[in-house]
């Protein structure tokens, strides 16, 4: 008998980084941090802790996402569009540093 190999699957995508000052460099603390989907709804939010960390965790598969990062007072900058998939290991878990 053959035997068939199940498709590989990994939980629901992470992204994670930090948000720091485009200036001094130093982290920024209660930054809010937004996954959007393709079409531009928030799927996911949370905002940077000590140190200027931020976790996103349960992103749903899905291509051209967009994190928005948002700080009081300024304009709002969106990450270049990224590809989550349960399938693939390499996009199970992100990382991406944001300068505000």
């Amino acid at each position: 008998k053959g035997q068939t190999n199940p498709i590989e699957t990994y939980p629901p995508s992470v992204i994670l980084g930090y948000v720091y000052d485009n200036v001094s460099g130093l982290p920024l603390n209660g930054v809010t941090v937004e996954v959007l989907s393709s079409s531009g709804t928030v799927e996911k939010t949370t905002t940077t802790q000590d140190g200027g960390f931020y976790v996103l965790k349960g992103i749903n598969d899905g291509n051209n996402k967009k994190i928005r990062f948002m700080k009081s007072g300024a304009t709002p900058v969106l990450s270049n569009p990224l590809n989550f998939s349960r399938f693939n290991e390499n996009t199970a878990i992100q990382y991406l540093d944001q300068a505000l």
